[in-house]
Protein backbone atom coordinates (compact mmCIF):
# COMPACT_ATOMS: atom_id res chain seq x y z
CA UNK A 1 0.00 0.00 0.00
CA UNK A 2 1.06 3.56 -1.14
CA UNK A 3 1.93 5.70 2.20
CA UNK A 4 -0.29 9.34 1.20
CA UNK A 5 1.82 12.64 1.67
CA UNK A 6 -0.03 15.10 3.24
CA UNK A 7 -0.28 16.88 -0.11
CA UNK A 8 -1.90 13.66 -1.14
CA UNK A 9 -4.76 13.93 1.70
CA UNK A 10 -5.16 17.47 0.44
CA UNK A 11 -5.61 16.57 -2.91
CA UNK A 12 -8.05 13.81 -1.81
CA UNK A 13 -10.55 16.57 0.22
CA UNK A 14 -10.17 18.79 -2.24
CA UNK A 15 -11.35 16.24 -4.95
CA UNK A 16 -14.11 14.94 -2.75
CA UNK A 17 -15.36 18.65 -2.01
CA UNK A 18 -16.21 18.71 -5.77
CA UNK A 19 -18.42 15.36 -5.83
CA UNK A 20 -21.80 14.88 -5.47
CA UNK A 21 -22.86 13.21 -2.10
CA UNK A 22 -22.62 9.62 -2.59
CA UNK A 23 -19.34 9.48 -4.93
CA UNK A 24 -16.28 9.39 -2.72
CA UNK A 25 -17.24 5.89 -1.88
CA UNK A 26 -16.44 4.50 -5.22
CA UNK A 27 -12.90 5.90 -5.21
CA UNK A 28 -10.50 3.04 -6.45
CA UNK A 29 -13.40 1.08 -8.06
CA UNK A 30 -14.00 0.60 -11.84
CA UNK A 31 -17.59 1.34 -13.23
CA UNK A 32 -19.12 1.08 -15.88
CA UNK A 33 -22.21 1.38 -18.01
CA UNK A 34 -22.65 -2.02 -20.57
CA UNK A 35 -25.70 -0.29 -21.89
CA UNK A 36 -24.68 3.44 -23.13
CA UNK A 37 -20.48 3.21 -23.43
CA UNK A 38 -18.94 1.32 -26.61
CA UNK A 39 -16.56 -1.45 -25.69
CA UNK A 40 -14.06 0.55 -26.73
CA UNK A 41 -14.91 3.42 -24.58
CA UNK A 42 -15.01 0.68 -21.70
CA UNK A 43 -11.56 -0.81 -22.34
CA UNK A 44 -10.08 2.75 -22.42
CA UNK A 45 -11.25 3.80 -19.34
CA UNK A 46 -10.23 0.50 -17.35
CA UNK A 47 -6.54 1.24 -19.03
CA UNK A 48 -6.66 4.49 -17.80
CA UNK A 49 -7.65 3.06 -14.29
CA UNK A 50 -5.02 0.51 -14.79
CA UNK A 51 -2.08 2.57 -15.38
CA UNK A 52 -2.82 5.14 -12.90
CA UNK A 53 -3.47 2.58 -10.08
CA UNK A 54 0.17 0.95 -10.52
CA UNK A 55 1.32 4.61 -10.01
CA UNK A 56 0.25 4.38 -6.94
CA UNK A 57 -2.87 7.38 -7.71
CA UNK A 58 -6.39 7.82 -6.49
CA UNK A 59 -8.83 7.27 -9.14
CA UNK A 60 -12.33 7.38 -9.59
CA UNK A 61 -14.14 6.19 -12.78
CA UNK A 62 -17.24 7.98 -13.89
CA UNK A 63 -17.66 10.86 -11.37
CA UNK A 64 -20.76 12.77 -10.20
CA UNK A 65 -19.68 16.45 -9.42
CA UNK A 66 -22.15 18.50 -7.26
CA UNK A 67 -22.88 20.25 -10.60
CA UNK A 68 -24.50 16.56 -11.65
CA UNK A 69 -22.13 16.73 -14.36
CA UNK A 70 -20.07 13.63 -14.87
CA UNK A 71 -16.43 12.88 -16.13
CA UNK A 72 -14.64 10.00 -17.48
CA UNK A 73 -11.57 9.62 -15.03
CA UNK A 74 -10.82 12.03 -12.06
CA UNK A 75 -7.27 11.40 -11.06
CA UNK A 76 -5.41 12.38 -7.52
CA UNK A 77 -1.65 12.54 -7.35
CA UNK A 78 0.60 13.97 -4.56
CA UNK A 79 0.82 16.62 -7.06
CA UNK A 80 -2.00 17.77 -9.16
CA UNK A 81 -5.97 16.36 -9.92
CA UNK A 82 -7.01 16.20 -12.97
CA UNK A 83 -9.73 14.56 -14.93
CA UNK A 84 -9.04 12.34 -18.71
CA UNK A 85 -12.37 12.29 -20.89
CA UNK A 86 -12.42 9.31 -23.66
CA UNK A 87 -12.95 10.93 -26.98
CA UNK A 88 -14.87 8.08 -29.14
CA UNK A 89 -17.47 10.52 -30.22
CA UNK A 90 -17.28 14.07 -29.08
CA UNK A 91 -16.74 17.03 -30.60
CA UNK A 92 -14.27 19.71 -29.38
CA UNK A 93 -16.95 21.44 -28.87
CA UNK A 94 -18.62 19.44 -26.00
CA UNK A 95 -15.13 19.26 -24.40
CA UNK A 96 -14.93 22.81 -24.71
CA UNK A 97 -18.30 23.23 -22.60
CA UNK A 98 -16.60 20.32 -20.09
CA UNK A 99 -13.70 22.51 -19.60
CA UNK A 100 -15.67 25.52 -18.48
CA UNK A 101 -18.11 23.09 -15.98
CA UNK A 102 -15.62 20.81 -14.77
CA UNK A 103 -13.73 21.84 -11.48
CA UNK A 104 -10.34 20.06 -13.02
CA UNK A 105 -8.03 20.73 -15.87
CA UNK A 106 -9.18 18.27 -18.65
CA UNK A 107 -6.63 16.40 -20.38
CA UNK A 108 -8.16 14.27 -23.82
CA UNK A 109 -7.56 10.23 -25.01
CA UNK A 110 -8.54 9.78 -28.20
CA UNK A 111 -9.73 6.65 -29.06
CA UNK A 112 -8.76 5.27 -32.68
Amino acid sequence: MVKQTQSRKDNLKKARDTLEWSQPKFINMFRCNFKSETDKHIDTKFELFKKYRKLGYDVWIEPTFKNNKRADVLIVSDIEIWIDEVLVSEKIENIEYKRTVYPFPIRTVKIE
